[in-house]
């Protein structure tokens, strides 16, 4: 039904002309100064002619009487229009006060809506939608390099090697300033001498700082000299690091004690360093994507300037990636112009250093298009939740305001005959809508505040940037306009609709026939709050089984584990220097073995930990039986540093094969190696090298077969040459020094496969292999009794085996894993719930507001069909009926809806399809049954009409 000549007939300007009547004014004052000269000596031509003289020029008069009339009119019309705006809004608000409960009904419902996209725009604006920390922040990228000719970790190989990192910095056209930032593990003494704490620490060139534009709370940054060889000891001090640890004191030109690590000389090494500068308090480190995905990395506490000897590991070797690389382009510069650029550099770098930069590639991303990747979707999805819940508060509100328009339709219709005209019925109603928004935006706003501070709370760690989240003038300013938005939404439809009533036609019908006939508004307002919900609500059933998958995954680990990761005193530092720190090892497995209720014990090295998130360090490793593959096909294993009892300790089943015989490993390592000139022992290569590798590496290396006795190498290797060495092995021929495997050319034999565990929680296992080692700092511990229980004594037991020498950085189950990785999924699915929950809780009220005023309009109706014989089970039926019929469409509409919308969350969805049937049809089912619940009330009111009460009615 259009609305179009409504709006015509209330917006029809009444037409005045101006001219026309001061022409007459002008006229009758000339013939009445024509008839006084009349009375003279002058003829009635002559007469006129005079009065026309004396009376002046008659066309600059009329210009000046129109100005006049005009300045008149408008100043007559501006009272006119300040009179009737604050006399409809004291009307609007003398009618909402009457009506307490539809005001605090539509308020808080409004309220809500405009409360959850205030606070999801606050998030958005500030993470994805917020300039970056930086003076230029669109023309801000992240860069890495990749070769497959480089050996080591397969995360690590996006990362810049230091000598390429210099090459690109002093060689390309397209940048302004190029960054380098390298995360590390920096010791701070804090005055005690005994005890090593680890802190987030991080090297830093210069240009970072001046990049961001940074302007430090003390003191300065670092200076360009300070990028170079043999830069001096000088620190860097976040602003909660120097409240926290320095007491806020003035410690610009003091010296501080760090244990940094320096490869050149070995290990870690205590000096003093000069206190050059203290951050603000607002300093972020920018947003840095590792690999595939954004890593969640501790925010540095000091900083160290990218000059300091890092030692001729990482300085000169090409071959490991050390820096994550920040370059802010040049004016006029693209993306792909600087990516064009930096691949000419590295093609030079590659003619130069083959066997580690062989076939390079360079990535060159904007920034901002990464965070937008990394947030956008999973933010977007959220925000489009908050907008349907919008929509359905401001249908539900918008059929409420029908509904108590159909009940005032007689009142509406004496003010038309008492001479309120269309425009100003429409002005009141609209008042009444739009007093409703304000109220609702004052709450709303309050909400929002309220959200914020809870998204803060349960949103899961490493959201860039959600800290800084609050209500400022951008997100009040988005408040306002989506509650003047909400205006137009809630109040244009009832308002247009009440104020083109013919008063006529309602006076005459007096009440009688108002059925829901006349109510097709509101059946389309609540059939779009149906299907509206019904959206959110498909929404969250399939997050919440992607949740219930996630979290039900086979993990692999058995259950009462326990992990627990440990800071050891370095060897420098330490008492149990050199062979001595197996004595540490042993000190603390028997003290943990001790322990009532452990039942296993074992320990790992970093990357070792299921669910950690982490996937352990991997490389191109080579199989001697098969023929090289081409450049990206080579196979990829990763590696897991663990001790003999893991698979115990961890509850990881063996599918075949053994572990590792300690003892004859022990023997094996004591045992003299081969010198040149000796026989060839093949069993010292490999029985010294024994694996146990996983399923997935067993199914993807060899399929169809048995793993075990098999034979690999670490590392991009010539089959040939391995053939041609282990061949001369076999026959005991003698082998030259180039033949000789070292140790990295060492095959591992593969001894037993175990099971698949869960790095990250829902992804595909990736090949690895396991390799004894006994010297980790991650301890895993399976007990008989809940593990719960159990932390608080393992940490006060490992502790106590050496305090000075034995720090407990985390101690957590591996139920509590499981929960940190399903976090994001937890948190996606609790969102979506609560807004599918207001959802359909408000479509409910629209409903039962609906059926209410139908009612209500049809009580003579409903009477007459009682006296006629009607029984309560068909009153009851004739409005459930019509809830029914409409919650059917809503139903019908919503499936449309679905089918269009999943398609764009499938990336969020794990194990579950977009579009599962049993979800769906759980869904509608759902929806019929709490909507037809909320049509009870209204049918149960229905059944109670009197006859004879409802017949006296006029």
């Amino acid at each position: 039904m259009s609305l179009m000549p409504g709006f015509k007939r209330i917006f029809r300007r009444q037409h005045v002309d101006v001219k026309h009547d001061i022409d007459d004014e002008l006229q009758f004052h000339l013939h009445m100064k024509a008839r006084d000269l009349e009375a003279g000596p002058l003829s009635p031509t002559d007469a006129q002619d005079e009065a026309v003289n004396r009376f002046g020029d008659l066309e600059e008069i009329r210009t000046e009487c129109v100005a006049i009339q005009s300045s008149v009119s408008r100043r007559r019309s501006r009272r006119s229009i300040m009179d009737s705006s604050l006399q409809d809004l004291h009307s609007a608000v003398r009618a909402l006060r009457r009506r307490p409960s539809f005001t605090v009904a539509a308020v808080l419902t409004l309220a809500l809506g405009i409360g959850a996209n205030a606070a999801m725009f606050g998030v958005i604006k500030t993470v994805v939608l917020g300039p970056l920390p930086f003076k230029a922040p669109d023309r801000v990228v992240q860069l890495w390099d990749h070769s497959n000719a480089r050996p080591g970790p397969l995360d690590e190989e996006l990362l810049i090697p230091q000598p390429n990192f210099r090459e690109y910095d002093s060689r390309n056209e397209v940048f302004s300033h190029f960054a380098a930032i390298m995360y590390t593990g920096g010791g701070v003494l804090s005055g005690r001498e005994d005890r090593f704490t680890y802190i987030p620490a991080a090297y830093v060139s210069a240009d970072l700082f001046t990049m961001m534009g940074v302007a430090p709370f003390r003191g300065r940054t670092f200076r360009a000299d300070e990028d170079l060889d043999g830069a001096g000891n000088v620190v860097l001090l976040s602003h909660g690091y120097w409240l926290r640890e320095l007491g806020g004191e003035d410690v610009i030109g003091q010296t501080i004690a760090l244990r940094r690590f320096v490869q050149r000389g070995g290990g870690y090494h205590l000096a003093e360093y000069e206190v050059v500068g203290v951050l603000a308090p607002e300093f972020r480190m920018p947003p840095l994507r590792i690999g595939a995905d954004y890593a969640v990395l501790p925010e540095p506490q000091v900083f160290l300037p990218f000059g300091l000897d890092m030692g001729e590991f990482l300085h000169n070797w090409r071959g490991w990636g050390s820096i994550r690389t920040l370059a802010q382009l040049r004016e006029g510069v693209t993306v792909e112009q600087a990516r064009t650029n930096l691949q000419a550099i590295a093609d030079g770098i590659a003619e130069i250093a083959p066997e580690t930069d062989a076939g390079i590639e360079v990535t060159v991303f904007s920034v901002g298009d990464l965070l937008r990747q990394e947030y956008g979707v999973a933010l977007g999805f959220l925000w489009a939740a908050t907008a349907l819940v919008l929509l359905v508060a401001c249908a539900s509100v918008s059929s409420l305001l029908l509904g108590w328009g159909v009940a005032r339709e007689r009142e509406l219709a004496v003010r038309a005959a008492l001479g309120a005209g269309a425009r100003r019925i429409f002005s009141q109603l609209l008042t009444e809508a739009t007093v409703l928004a304000g109220m609702a935006c004052v709450l709303g706003v309050l909400l929002a505040y309220w959200g914020i501070a809870a998204l803060k709370i349960f949103t899961p760690d490493g959201v860039h940037r959600l800290d800084q989240v609050s209500l400022d003038l951008g997100v009040l300013a988005f408040a306002v306009g989506i509650s003047l938005a909400s205006v137009l939404l809630v109040g244009l439809w009832p308002a247009a609709r009440g104020a083109r009533r013919e008063s006529s036609e309602v006076l005459k019908a007096g009440g009688r026939g108002a059925t829901l006939a006349r109510t097709h508004s509101l059946r389309v307002l609540v059939t779009v709050e149906v299907a509206l919900s019904l959206v959110l609500l498909a929404g969250a059933g399939l997050m919440l089984q992607s949740f219930w998958n996630l979290v039900g995954v086979e993990t692999g680990v058995g259950e009462r584990v326990v992990h627990v990761t440990i800071n050891r005193t370095p060897g420098q530092f330490s008492k149990y220097r050199g062979e001595g720190i197996l004595e540490l090892i042993a000190l603390l497995r028997d003290r943990v073995e001790s322990i009532p209720g452990v039942t296993a014990y074992a320990t790992g090295q970093a990357g070792s930990t299921p669910l950690s998130g982490v996937e352990p360090s991997g490389g191109v490793v080579t199989l001697p039986d098969r023929p090289r593959p081409e450049e990206g096909q080579r196979p990829v294993a990763h590696w897991r540093f663990v001790s003999p009892g893991y698979f115990r300790a961890m509850g990881v089943q063996l599918i075949e094969g053994r572990t590792w015989d300690v003892d004859a490993r022990r023997a094996a390592l004591a045992a003299p190696r081969p010198s040149p000139t000796d026989p060839p022992d093949l069993s010292w290569v490999f029985n010294c090298c024994p694996v146990v590798i996983n399923a997935a590496m067993a199914r993807k290396f060899w399929p169809g077969e048995s793993a075990l006795g098999k034979i690999f190498f670490p590392g991009d290797q010539d089959p040939e040459v391995i053939a041609q060495t282990l061949g001369k092995i076999r026959r005991g021929e003698q082998l030259d020094q180039q033949s000789q495997p070292n140790w990295f050319r060492v095959g591992r034999e593969v001894i037993g496969v175990a099971q698949d565990v869960q790095m990250t929680l829902g992804d595909e296992p990736l090949p690895a292999y396991y390799v004894e080692n006994p010297y980790g700092e991650n301890l895993y511990v399976r007990t008989s009794v809940e593990p719960e229980a159990m932390l608080e004594v393992l940490r006060r037991e490992i502790v106590a085996v050496d305090p000075n020498e034995i720090e407990v950085t985390q101690i957590r189950t591996i139920d509590q894993m499981v929960t940190e990785q399903s976090a994001d999924s937890r948190f996606r699915a609790m969102l979506v719930v609560l807004f599918a929950v207001l959802a359909t809780g408000i479509t409910c009220l629209g409903l039962f507001g609906v059926l209410a005023y139908a009612v209500t309009q049809r009580t003579r109706e409903l009477g007459i069909r009682m006296a006629l014989g009607a029984g309560n089970s068909q009153i009851a039926g004739l409005v459930l009926g019509q809830g029914a019929r409409m919650v059917g469409l809503g139903v019908a509409l919503g499936f449309v809806l679905v089918f269009w919308v999943t398609r764009y969350v499938s990336s969020l969805l794990f194990g579950v399809a977009p579009l599962d049937p049993l979800t769906l049809a759980g869904v509608a089912a759902l929806i019929f049954a709490v909507a037809l619940l909320a049509a009870y009330l209204p049918a149960r009111r229905a059944m109670r009409v009197d006859p004879i009460e409802a017949l006296r009615q006029e």
